[in-house]
């Protein structure tokens, strides 16, 4: 928790030192807003991200949708080895966890 918290105070630090970081990350989010607001106009979107895009925008929020997209392939590439058993490829996330336990690099402090 203290590492993290460290992480955070010197995030901030960095986006007071630097206020162009603050208004680059902004101007990002909010053509990303009117890009949705396009395919909304052009496809009607999809009415499940409206309330998404209304809130207000947030690395932790891009991330998540990030992090789902990369994913979801090697899932469905699990779900399909296991002839869609869900129940194996959630007994088999414990072995997994220990793979990339010890596969995975630690995060600099």
């Amino acid at each position: 928790m203290r590492d993290r918290d460290r992480k955070l105070r010197a995030a901030k630090q960095e986006l007071q030192v630097d206020p162009r970081l603050s208004t680059s990350k902004k101007r990002v989010f909010s053509q990303l807003k009117a890009a949705y607001a396009d395919l909304k106009l052009t496809s009607g979107g999809a009415a499940g991200y409206d309330a998404w895009f209304a809130a207000d925008l947030n690395n932790a929020k891009l991330n998540a949708v990030a992090n789902y997209h990369d994913l979801l392939p090697a899932f469905e590439q699990l779900l399909a080895f296991n002839k869609g058993g869900l129940e194996k490829v959630l007994r088999g996330r414990g072995a997994l966890g220990q793979i990339t336990q010890r596969t995975t690099p630690a995060m600099p402090a």
